[in-house]
């Protein structure tokens, strides 16, 4: 199977073209050795920051992400658990609003401050 990609890891932005067989890959188009890295764990581990944004008890939305990677296919059931999270002001850049939101034990952290 091939399949293409832009490698987001460094700023060159590399096209890699990935070919999948026998479980191997081939990677070409990478600029550097993070290509290769970045390619095989876009097809047996895709993981993203998760962002998104929690009620607050001001009736305002706060916005969060994750402080590590999350499993790609993981992700919409996190955010719905998110949806029932409502957080209490004040709340500082970088407070952790949700421990261990997943099974890889990631915090899901506030990205802006919250006042009363």
């Amino acid at each position: 199977m091939k399949r293409e990609f832009v490698c987001i890891v460094c700023p060159q932005s590399c096209e890699l073209t990935v070919e999948e067989y026998s479980g191997n890959i081939d990677v070409a188009g990478n600029q550097c050795g993070q290509g290769i890295t970045f390619a095989e764990r876009e097809v047996y581990d895709p993981q993203r920051i998760l962002t998104t944004t929690v009620k607050l008890t001001t009736g305002a939305l706060l916005p969060v992400r994750s402080r590590g990677m999350v499993k790609k296919g993981e992700m919409r059931a996190l955010i719905e658990k998110l949806k029932t999270t409502v957080a209490e002001p004040p709340i500082k850049i970088g407070q952790t609003i949700v421990a261990s939101v997943d099974e890889n034990a990631v915090d899901i952290v506030a990205t802006d401050n919250a006042r009363f």
